[in-house]
């Protein structure tokens, strides 16, 4: 027939659709019959829903042929039967089942992409969208088809993206947000239906037992992602209105309805944050006129032709927020507001008002650092910073006012203290640059320190601990610090006090703090102001030598000696102070500092910075000069360390002590010999007889007054390092004199060397391996030694 041409588009578009409707009922007269019944009671029926689903599919079919394929139909005509076809199939589940349902929602989803249009119009648009989606929820509450409203939400959310996407049009901004309103309350009028009370009188063959006693799982989930995407079109909406009354209305509704439903249900607490969030977003985005900074006079000279009128007039300033930011800022103030005192008047009663009263005061306050940023670009601005002081003010009432309500509102007292302290921090960081704001950052530790010895609150200890995290590391990598600049005149600058008033911040908040069980912020802080008082010495000491440019590239002799020293002066402080206390954080200050110390020495006045090959000069007297300072000073304190450390058991340390000790005065002692042949430079001129035979001499020396001190002291320590040092005489005599001496130096050389190992071995003979007694024989009586 129709190769022949016998049907001709309108019979076979009516063909269709009267086969569509006759399987559609057919599949429903199937499912009616006592036998279809009966097999529907015993498991589930599906061979009514295919027929009728079969039925709605031809229906789509043979509609949209006549549209699209021939033009017998008219847009609007067309579009009105494809969406009455999907309704009726909606309807048509509630009886038939869930595949019935999903061909529908398919089908109405899908309509307005099959009928295109020359001039999209939102409202028949956004009106059936929202009358499907309301439809297809509707028969999810009385199916228990949680797929079915997933499908459904996200659908009608994703229609909203494709047309702000694809065919926005200024004209349809308030349709557009009427629609994104009533999809957020058609979600919440789902979710709590679906949790009342069940409807009676229902015919058990129908529909299916009823769940609204125990929904399913992911139901507050559902209504939270929904609320997710009905605030990401809220974000574009306001973006593709230019920031305009309807899309911003829209977004202060929803937010305002996340809030009363949060509050209402405990589930859907997740609400009020993510309307906050895309509050903030909407903000942080909001496209703001480049401003050019203008000359601000305060008086200017009034030019006229008048004589009387020259002369110095008042000139207004600026105003504090410029007319073309007014929306902007005004905008901003209101969701401040909005979050401000929602937060604190649904806190009352609440499950968990902390966190009603930590959205009360956060989300105002982070609104207020994107206003910042926007304008300012975080430079100083004291306006600002009064209204971040205002904020602290209002969050200080609110956190009197909680603390009247006792218990129930411990939470919300120490939301609105750590929001306390957030504001002050933003209020400095606004008005303070550089060392001053860490100044004032750490100042506000023995504050909190304070307030929480009084009231006991659990989240101030949190954020003195974060703030004390923030300090610590802006000081350890202040970029001041490590450029060229100068920061000032030696020893009387900034790092006096940028370094040092944090220092006692952090002992004072310390001493409110301990006694309270808190060990590990207690230790924070204390590692804190140990870390500052190292730093402040080190940066002192590198001012002092550098003219006050701390990132000079190299260090001299005198600045890595006085270092050193003050270093191992530092690590004597602390361990002095540890030994009544018991400190893990001094007790590893001076183990860390120490063993620094020491291997500081060890590549510098030991090995790479002697100046023996370094060049630098160390002065023209003897003894008083730099030799001393960087060998002699180190050595007495790491004797004092040495006894300290013996007399606490530290007896590893005290080792390492000790050896320092030793290396340091024999580099000492040889250095001076060598400034005494050669002057301030010990690298320059030859190195003679007399000056090797002095070396051999000095060492000899040195290593008898090793081992006296050994034997007459017992310590074998000594003693064994006395013959390490006569080991190294005798080498230096057998290599080395014996080849570069010539004459008398190299006989006494030899004759020292001799002398010293017969008096040693005499010495080791008597007192340190004395000969015992022969076994019988007994010791001479008295009377008969004459």
């Amino acid at each position: 027939s129709l190769d022949m041409g016998l049907l001709s588009p309108g019979l076979r578009c009516l063909l269709g659709a009267l086969l569509g409707v006759v399987l559609t009922v057919g599949g429903e007269v199937l499912r009616r019959r006592p036998f279809q019944l009966k097999v529907a009671e015993a498991a589930p029926n599906y061979l009514p829903q295919a027929l009728s689903a079969a039925g709605i599919a031809i229906l789509f079919a043979a509609t949209y042929s006549a549209y699209g394929l021939y033009g017998l139909l008219s847009a609007p005509l067309a579009f009105a039967i494809l969406g009455a076809t999907a309704f009726a199939s909606v309807g048509l589940a509630m009886m038939q089942g869930p595949l019935v349902a999903a061909l529908g929602l398919l089908g109405g989803f899908v309509t307005p992409i099959l009928i295109s249009s020359a001039k999209p119009s939102a409202l028949p648009l956004f009106a059936f969208l929202l009358a499907l989606t309301v439809a297809c929820l509707a028969v999810c509450r009385y199916r228990a088809w949680s797929w079915l409203a997933i499908l459904a939400v996200s659908g009608a959310s994703l229609w909203a993206t494709l047309w702000a996407g694809a065919a926005w049009q200024m004209e349809s901004a308030p349709i557009f947000g009427v629609y994104l309103l009533a999809l957020a309350m058609a979600v919440v009028w789902y979710r709590h239906d679906l949790l009342g009370t069940p409807i009676t009188n229902q015919d058990p063959r129908l529909f299916a037992p009823p769940s609204w006693r125990n929904p399913w799982p992911g139901l507050d989930l559902l209504v939270c992602g929904s609320y997710g995407g009905l605030f990401l079109n809220a974000f574009f909406f306001a973006r593709l209105d230019h920031y305009g009354p309807a899309s911003l209305v829209t977004l202060g509704l929803l937010a305002a309805f996340a809030l009363f439903q949060g509050r209402r249900v405990a589930p859907l607490a997740a609400l009020p944050l993510i309307a906050a969030l895309a509050v903030a977003a909407t903000l942080a985005s909001w496209h703001l006129p480049q401003l050019v900074p203008g000359p601000d006079p305060l008086i200017a000279e009034a030019i006229s032709i008048v004589p009387q009128s020259t002369g110095p007039v008042p000139h207004p300033r600026a105003p504090i927020v410029p007319p073309e930011l007014l929306a902007f800022v005004s905008v901003t103030a209101a969701f401040a507001i909005l979050f401000g005192l929602a937060g604190y008047v649904l806190m009352h009663g609440a499950r968990r008002p902390g966190a009603w009263a930590t959205l009360s005061g956060g989300v105002p306050l982070a609104l207020l650092t994107i206003a910042y940023w926007r304008i300012e670009d975080f430079q100083t601005a004291l306006p600002w910073a009064g209204v971040s002081l205002l904020m602290a003010a209002a969050a200080v009432i609110a956190a009197v006012r909680s603390e009247r309500g006792g218990t129930a509102l411990h939470g919300a007292l120490g939301a609105y203290a750590v929001t306390t302290v957030a504001a002050v921090t933003l209020a400095a960081t606004m008005e303070l640059r550089e060392a001053w704001l860490t100044v004032a950052l750490a100042a506000q530790l023995p504050v909190i320190a304070w307030i929480d010895r009084r009231l006991d609150i659990k989240a101030l200890r949190t954020a003195a601990a974060t703030l004390a995290l923030v300090v610590i590391v802006r000081l350890l990598f202040n970029q001041t610090v490590l450029s060229g600049n100068p920061v000032g005149q030696p020893l009387f600058n900034w790092i006096l006090y940028g370094y040092g008033l944090p220092a006692l911040s952090f002992l004072a908040a310390v001493q409110f703090f301990r006694g309270r069980g808190q060990d590990r912020l207690c230790a924070l802080l204390e590692a804190g102001a140990v870390l500052f008082v190292t730093l402040l010495v080190t940066f002192e000491i590198r001012s002092f030598f550098n003219d006050g440019r701390l990132g000079a590239q190299s260090i001299d002799f005198a600045e890595q000696s006085t270092q050193i020293l003050a270093w191992l002066g530092l690590a004597t402080g602390f361990f002095w102070i540890n030994r009544r206390r018991r400190n893990a954080v001094l007790l590893w200050s001076w183990r860390l500092l120490g063993a620094w110390s020491v291997l500081a020495i060890a590549l510098g006045p030991i090995t790479l910075g002697n100046p023996l090959w370094s060049g630098a000069e160390v002065g023209d007297w003897h003894i008083l000069n730099l030799l001393a300072l960087a060998y002699l000073a180190p050595a007495g304190l790491l004797g004092i360390g040495m006894w300290l450390l013996l007399r606490q058991g530290e007896r590893w340390a005290a080792i390492v002590a000790g050896c320092t000790v030793l290396v340091l005065i024999f580099a000492w002692q040889s250095l001076e010999l060598r400034h005494a042949f050669h002057g301030t430079n010990l690298a320059h001129g030859a190195t003679g007889n007399a000056e090797w035979y002095g070396y051999s001499l000095l060492w000899l020396g040195y290593a008898a007054v090793l081992l006296l001190l050994g034997i007459l002291r017992s310590l074998s320590a000594l003693r064994h390092a006395g013959l390490a040092l006569l080991s190294l005489v005798a080498l230096k005599v057998f290599l080395f004199d014996m080849s570069a001496l010539t004459g008398l130096y190299r006989a006494g050389s030899f004759l020292g060397l001799g002398l010293s190992l017969i008096g040693i071995g005499y010495l080791y003979q008597r007192f340190v391996f004395p000969p015992s007694p022969a076994s019988g024989e007994t010791e001479p009586s008295g009377s008969n030694c004459h």
